[in-house]
């Protein structure tokens, strides 16, 4: 079957988030050492694959990977949970790739494109400031929905709700 419909994701592929994911990592790392004070950046680093790799908030599993007591990681969460509002703003931080635009806008002339991205659902003004979601046929982000990647769930639903199929995308 030919190719159709490709998917992108958002982060470092769009959008630089340098910036704003060393914040979430110092953000994180202020949150556990309030309960194991020897925690350095560097265990953030070590830990902050693994961490992505699980389902839920990345932020969230990295406390509990850094935090062996289940209390301790409870109470960092919930400062996580907490500095929602920090993180909104440090979220201004990201920008979108100057090349981004140009390489859409190729593309779309010749498939269709599609969004596969943990990203809170604000991400698409950013997008659409950027002139880049109108490219877009399918803006399913993970905030659309009650999952995230690397949910398997997340995949099926995007593409059914795009109306794609496994065998024609490029995920």
């Amino acid at each position: 079957m030919p190719l159709e419909w490709i998917f992108f994701d958002i982060g470092d592929v769009l959008i630089d988030e340098s910036g704003y994911t060393r914040w979430k990592k110092e953000f994180v790392l202020r949150c556990v050492q309030a309960h194991q004070d020897t925690l350095t950046y560097e265990d953030v680093e070590r830990i902050w694959t693994s961490a992505s790799t699980q389902t839920g908030s990345l932020m969230q599993n990295a406390a509990r990977l850094l935090l062996p007591n289940p209390e301790d990681a409870t109470r960092a969460i919930e400062a996580i949970k907490s500095g929602q509002a920090e993180m909104n703003e440090a979220r201004k931080q990201q920008k979108v790739y100057p090349e981004a635009l140009e390489t859409l806008r190729l593309l779309s002339k010749t498939y269709r494109l599609g969004i596969l991205a943990n990203q809170p659902v604000e991400t698409k003004q950013m997008l659409a400031d950027a002139g880049l979601l109108e490219l877009f046929t399918s803006t399913h982000l993970s905030g659309d929905y009650p999952f995230q990647k690397p949910d398997p769930r997340y995949f099926l639903q995007t593409l059914k709700d795009a109306g794609a199929e496994v065998t024609n995308s490029l995920l």
